[in-house]
């Protein structure tokens, strides 16, 4: 999505650096599933992105931290990181944020 709005530049197509960086970060995809989804039912509208909402909810089944520069997601009381240096468009190795 954020590609599609300009709103994120890669240096190379998604399908080449996708699975690369996945694997070189230790990063793991979720599956999205039932139990994830049902507390968007009753979470509350801080946020009206449903995206977001969903990212909030499954932060919150699995105990996550989330990454995040938006404030909006610290009024569901959830774990938030976020430092001013991810601004400045360097490679983070997110094994050493936690």
């Amino acid at each position: 999505m954020k590609l599609r709005l300009d709103k994120l530049k890669l240096h190379t197509t998604f399908a080449n650096m996708f699975p690369r960086e996945l694997y070189a970060n230790d990063l793991h995809l979720l599956a999205m599933t039932a139990e994830h989804i049902e507390p968007l039912t009753t979470l509350a509208l801080h946020h009206h992105d449903p995206f977001d909402r969903s990212l909030v909810s499954t932060a919150i089944v699995e105990a996550l931290t989330l990454v995040s520069a938006d404030e909006t997601f610290d009024d569901y009381g959830l774990s938030r990181l976020w430092r001013e240096s991810f601004d400045c468009g360097k490679r983070v190795n997110y094994r050493n944020l936690f």
